[in-house]
């Protein structure tokens, strides 16, 4: 007993040191924070800080502009927050939301920031970072560094180029209907765990076989994106820090934002953890609902913004990393087939345009070309949250009619 003891112990020294000398540190705080701290990403308790740059390790950091312009105010903006949006406030209160922005007919007519916030709160935005990786591979496409949407992925990733893989289409990727196979769960060891701390992420998502043919099969996967984020650095021969900030960011007149990088040489996460301001997510729901344009400049060519805002054939409440309202689901379940996941919603939505980017517990872009409309709420990820309630109340303070 005493020997098995002192061989685990060993084993357990041998695999820190392995880490160390691989330059993989950082995978050894995120598998403590994971046991330990419940992770940064689960929605059993409340969970997700204002700051979330103090929480992962190492950031990359996507240069926005000098001097990020003030987004445009209604002239009323203090006297409505304060009347027609009381409910609304009440609600961010009460969802501890950190900040909840409404832009409508161009400007912003609602801002709330709770206790302790302010507009430069740099939260964890979750799965909303994959709308973002879509957008970034529709400037790819936009300026040629990527051929089209039903260009093979083996083009791009050289270890799939002469097998089946390689004859995944970016479309597929875009959709979740790669067909590749998911990572084993289990402990600290697993694959899941291993890939979601960071420990030879690209490995194990390159070893991934195939399950079922590509197209064929919506599964929502977090390695789909973390493929789009692989692509786009072997496409453009740049960082993917470096290409949001040059393709996005910048064209939008952002402010500094931070992606979590994997480990040493490795594509940051494009699936989670883009750390942005609040402001910034209004500029990327107005880029959505403007076709790809921001003030008059084409950032996305419209032709793929239209196809990314069409439902998959799979899948009618997705399209490419985005989410849908249309069809209306009690239960919009993230994996359908599976029924476990998913995002609740009382009462049917009122714009039936409506999109969003869906980050747990409650991370929220919601999009409305038909009323002119963005909504942002960044906070704790709720438990509890309803997708419903926020577009609804927002629609009721506006006084927009509901069409569906």
């Amino acid at each position: 007993m005493i020997w098995r003891g002192k061989t685990s112990v060993l084993a357990v020294v041998l695999v820190v040191l392995g880490v160390v000398l691989a330059g993989q540190w950082p995978y050894l705080l995120n598998i403590a924070r994971f046991y330990g701290e419940g992770w940064i990403t689960v929605v059993d308790k409340p969970v997700f800080v204002p700051d979330a740059t103090h929480v992962y390790r190492p950031l990359d950091r996507v240069l926005g502009v000098a001097q990020p312009a003030p987004l445009p105010r209604h002239a009323d903006l203090v006297a409505m927050t304060a009347d027609r949006f009381a409910e609304v406030t009440a609600f961010a209160d009460r969802m501890q939301s950190y900040a909840v922005l409404v832009w409508h007919q161009g400007a912003v007519v609602f801002e709330h920031y709770g206790e302790g916030s302010s507009p430069a709160v740099l939260p964890d935005s979750a799965s909303m970072h994959k709308t973002v990786a879509a957008l970034a591979v529709g400037a790819a496409i936009g300026r040629g560094s990527i051929t089209g949407l039903d260009e093979p992925i083996g083009t791009y990733i050289a270890e799939w180029r002469d097998d089946e893989r390689g004859q995944i289409r970016i479309r597929n990727v875009l959709n979740m209907a790669t067909g590749l196979e998911t990572f084993a769960p289990g402990g600290p060891t697993s694959e899941a765990t291993r890939f979601l701390a960071g420990f030879d992420a690209e490995g194990l998502l390159l070893s991934r076989k195939l399950k079922s043919p590509p197209g064929t099969v919506y599964a929502y996967r977090n390695l789909n994106t973390q493929l789009l984020g692989l692509t786009l650095e072997r496409a453009t021969g740049k960082p993917y820090a470096q290409f949001l900030s040059e393709a996005l960011w910048q064209p939008m007149g952002g402010a500094d934002a931070h992606v979590w990088r994997q480990g040493q040489g490795q594509t940051p996460r494009t699936y989670t953890a883009l750390m942005a301001r609040p402001e910034d997510w209004v500029r990327v729901g107005r880029l959505i609902k403007d076709r790809g344009q921001l003030d008059g400049r084409e950032i996305v060519p419209a032709t793929y913004m239209d196809a990314m805002l069409t439902p998959s054939a799979l899948n009618p409440n997705y399209g490419f990393q985005i989410w849908f309202a249309q069809p209306y689901q009690a239960m919009r379940y993230y994996n359908p087939a599976q029924k476990t996941l998913g995002s609740p919603a009382r009462e049917p939505f009122g714009a039936p345009d409506m999109a969003l980017l869906d980050g747990v517990g409650g991370q929220r872009v919601y999009i409305s070309r038909a009323d002119d409309l963005v909504i942002v709420r960044l906070g704790v990820a709720r438990p509890d949250w309803d997708d419903s309630e926020l577009p609804n109340l927002v629609a009721k303070a506006l006084e927009i009619e509901k069409t569906n």
